[in-house]
């Protein structure tokens, strides 16, 4: 995997650092680091089409974090997975990866 770390903060008390984001991730296991400083929030990677690609609980004090191969190009939205009281609406990073290079493309709206 590639050393470049990029970071991106969906909302208060949860920080994401991903390998790469925005960038080429073909033949790759894309590793994403999510730390919560507060809550237990759920973290979903969505298509463009709002269908979920994955998800997984982030729990404070403890590593989350998981490992995914992409297997076709599209760019992804980050969203809450879980209710985290009233700003939890406000939970996504709207266009936050974009995965290009695959043989395949994930179809949009």
């Amino acid at each position: 995997m590639d050393s470049t770390r990029s970071t991106a903060k969906p909302a208060a008390g949860i920080v994401l650092v991903a390998d790469r984001v925005d960038s080429h991730f073909r033949d790759e296991l894309v590793e994403f680091d999510v730390t919560s400083n507060d809550l237990t929030y759920g973290f979903g990677l969505f298509r463009q089409d709002n269908s979920m690609l994955f998800q997984m609980q982030v729990v404070p004090g403890h590593r989350n974090d998981i490992l995914w191969e992409f297997k076709k190009s599209g760019v992804y939205t980050i969203r809450s997975t879980e209710y985290s009281g009233p700003k939890g609406i406000h939970m996504i990073v709207k266009d936050a990866v974009e995965v290009v290079g695959c043989d395949e493309t994930e179809k949009t709206n």
